[in-house]
């Protein structure tokens, strides 16, 4: 039997006071094709087309990505519906957003760590072109030794704040002394909070940032991560394609809170729209390469 979370959602906020309790319109800045408006929850996607002489990218696909399609795996430049392979050269873009380009943040770029390859096409993380402006990231704490991160372009990440919080709030690192929940793109903040708010996304000479050996799992044509501080997967780097590294032991509340992460950024990733029309709630069957186990552990954490 699937199960949907969409149906689920006010329960699976219930207790984190956010103010993210439905769908939501989102206004992404510099498209290439002029194009604003993004949703959550949701999509209307723009069809699919080939991008004319004279704009970036020019002769390369964009649109006509679902929901349903948001999943890659662990691999950077997978997520993609009509291209399979590792690295992100020469792709189109299936969502309208560029994909993370890790070849300018990591020191000393390997040319063998052909699975991460860019070709350097997407600018470095900092590049306003970029739809949805720079590269940046939110730190999602569940202790000392659980660390989740998300990265994206800075609107999407602003967006996936407030329904992170709402839906996993229960699960983030609490201080009971002054609860806040940041709702929009800040570099600093005062008071203790429940996770960090974005950071840019620019490191280039050390490891601050997350790296890309920590992902484990892409969204939206490697548009979106998530990682895990403690994962070290070494097929990022290998010459040939490896088996991913497993996982990392989690005690089940962690494993809960990732599953929560996972389901809400793929149900809520930002999603650029083709017009104004009603919003369709995505497949029940929507669930990534965490599988339906992820549910199971929402069910057993009392969430579901």
């Amino acid at each position: 039997m699937r199960i949907s979370l969409l149906n689920r959602r006010k329960k699976i906020g219930s207790s984190g006071g956010g103010s993210s309790s439905k769908s939501k319109t989102i206004h992404i800045h510099t498209l290439h094709d002029g194009r604003k408006i993004a949703k959550s929850y949701g999509e209307d996607p723009p069809v699919k087309k080939v991008i004319p002489s004279g704009e970036p990218f020019a002769g390369r696909s964009s649109g006509g990505g679902t929901r349903a399609q948001i999943f890659g795996n662990r691999t950077y430049g997978s997520g993609y519906p009509d291209s399979e392979g590792p690295g992100t050269i020469d792709k189109g873009f299936p969502f309208e957003f560029w994909p993370i380009d890790w070849e300018s943040v990591i020191e000393n770029f390997a040319s063998t760590a052909y699975s991460l390859a860019s070709g350097g096409q997407y600018g470095d993380p900092l590049n306003n072109s970029r739809p949805g402006g720079p590269l940046a990231y939110a730190t999602f704490p569940f202790s000392s030794e659980v660390t989740f991160r998300v990265i994206a372009d800075s609107d999407s990440v602003a967006s996936l704040i407030d329904d992170l919080n709402f839906n996993c709030s229960r699960f983030f690192a609490a201080d009971t002394t002054n609860r806040k929940y940041p709702n929009a793109l800040s570099t600093s903040t005062t008071g203790p909070t429940f996770f960090t708010p974005p950071f840019s996304f620019n490191n280039v000479s050390g490891p601050a940032d997350p790296q890309p050996e920590q992902v484990i799992q892409y969204y939206r044509a490697s548009s979106i991560s998530l990682t895990l501080d403690s994962y070290n997967n070494t097929a990022t780097y290998a010459a040939t394609q490896s088996p991913d590294s497993p996982l990392p032991q989690l005690n089940l509340p962690s494993l809960a809170l990732m599953a929560c992460l996972n389901q809400t950024i793929a149900l809520a990733a930002p999603l650029i729209s083709a017009g104004q029309s009603n919003i369709t709630h995505p497949s029940d069957g929507v669930f990534g390469v965490f599988g339906l186990f992820s549910v199971f552990l929402l069910w057993v954490a009392g969430i579901v």
